[in-house]
């Protein structure tokens, strides 16, 4: 039977992989949807992880044994820390990146701003506005 600690690790394991994957989709399927969303879903996502993480290290503290207890809560607390933490790197780099690089369109437009107007138009050589919109 595997240890409380060993059980801890998988879980800070398993949410640092977790999030990273879903950070991973947002990065690869970036659009404005994954801008706007991305950062809010993976710093939630590394809370509710350290809430999690704080459970777990509490479920078998014994007040009583604080000797034994302890090694358990530095478990939590580790899931706790490294889930949060990966959560809001994650997080800050969607929002590194829309600063860099803009965001997209719903044509695949990059916008930095407001009105992009670089994009051709149905007439040779034309400029049309296009609305990036901040949402």
């Amino acid at each position: 039977m595997e240890t409380h600690l060993g059980m801890s690790q998988r879980l800070t394991q398993f949410s640092t992989v977790l999030i990273s994957s879903i950070a991973l989709l947002f990065h690869i399927r970036w659009s404005r949807r994954a801008t706007a969303l991305g950062p809010t879903i993976l710093t939630t996502l590394g809370i509710f992880f350290c809430f999690a993480g704080i459970a777990w290290g509490l479920l078998d503290f014994d007040p009583n044994d604080v000797r034994r207890g302890v090694p358990h809560l530095l478990g939590g607390i580790r899931t706790a820390f490294w889930s949060s933490v990966v959560g809001i790197f994650w997080a800050l780099t969607l929002k590194i990146r829309v600063a860099l690089f803009g965001r997209r369109n719903r044509t695949g437009v990059r916008c930095a701003g407001r009105v992009h107007r670089g994009r051709p138009g149905p007439f040779a050589g034309a400029a049309q506005p296009v609305d990036c919109g901040r949402r």
